[in-house]
């Protein structure tokens, strides 16, 4: 018997019907598509976004020197970084504020040239050691006391320590810092680094005796308003948690004169620390 011949795909299954199932082969293979570029497109990008946030090792490495190499300076301040002074006694020994006008001038500005109140107890010293000079004892609020020769007062205090003014355009700074440096003389040769008094001149930093403390003296030279100036900056270490810098200042020109000799030997026979 001859074979009956096969229906075609056409005649079994409806034209529109193979249609719509050829539009849904389609789709599939598109979605399918769309699918696996979406997918390895964000892989892409995940991997670029992790490169761009991770720093190189080359990067990190120099991270700690961004400033060209050169460590931040510590502060010059009655801080740990200095042993017993203040601001301005790391140079009226570090910094020069005001193109060089004096601070002490600046407080007077500031006050009208008044001495400010809470100055503390006053009265003549009847013990005053070996002190060349009469003086009236000054017991300051922060807790030291000292002896004030004629002519001299308090005129202000603040972050770099409290001021006295003297006769001669003669100045007095005394800072105070509770965590002091082991070693002054070392403390005052770092400080000295960032020394930018006008024609600053080193005089001497030198280790001193007084009173058993380890202290040392940093003398100096630099101009101010034209004029030449003489400081002496001692730093004494009174114990681990307490160090004062005296800072002591006249004209260069009165330096060797009796009046500013015995002045400063005043100072530093009578002050006492703050118990």
């Amino acid at each position: 018997m001859p074979d009956r011949p096969r229906a075609s795909l056409k005649d079994v299954v409806p034209r529109r019907t193979l249609v719509v199932i050829a539009a849904v082969v389609v789709l599939a293979v598109i979605a399918t598509v769309v699918f696996l570029v979406v997918t390895n497109g964000g892989d892409e990008d995940k991997q670029g976004a992790k490169a761009a946030t991770t720093p190189s090792t080359s990067a990190r490495s120099s991270g700690a020197h961004r400033d060209g190499g050169k460590e931040k300076s510590p502060e010059t301040s009655p801080s740990a970084q200095q042993p017993a002074t203040s601001r301005e006694a790391g140079a009226d020994g570090g910094k020069s504020e005001g193109g060089g006008k004096d601070d002490d001038a600046k407080d007077k500005e500031k006050g009208g040239g008044k001495e400010e109140d809470g100055k503390g107890d006053e009265g003549k010293d009847e013990n005053k050691g070996g002190a060349p000079l009469d003086v009236t004892n000054h017991q300051d609020p922060t807790g030291f006391s000292i002896g004030l020769p004629d002519g001299w007062k308090r005129v202000s205090s603040g972050a770099a320590g409290v001021r006295f003014a003297g006769p001669a355009g003669q100045r007095l700074l005394i800072g105070t810092t509770t965590t002091p440096k082991s070693d002054a003389v070392a403390d005052w040769q770092r400080q000295e680094r960032s020394m930018v008094r006008p024609n600053y001149h080193r005089l001497a930093i030198k280790r001193v005796d007084y009173r058993g403390w380890e202290t040392a003296d940093w003398e100096f030279t630099y101009t101010d308003g034209g004029t030449r100036m003489h400081s002496v900056d001692r730093g004494t270490v009174v114990n681990s948690h307490r160090g004062y810098g005296l800072m002591f200042t006249a004209k260069d020109a009165d330096w060797d004169s009796t009046s500013v000799r015995d002045t400063w030997q005043t100072f530093t026979e009578t002050f006492k620390p703050a118990s």
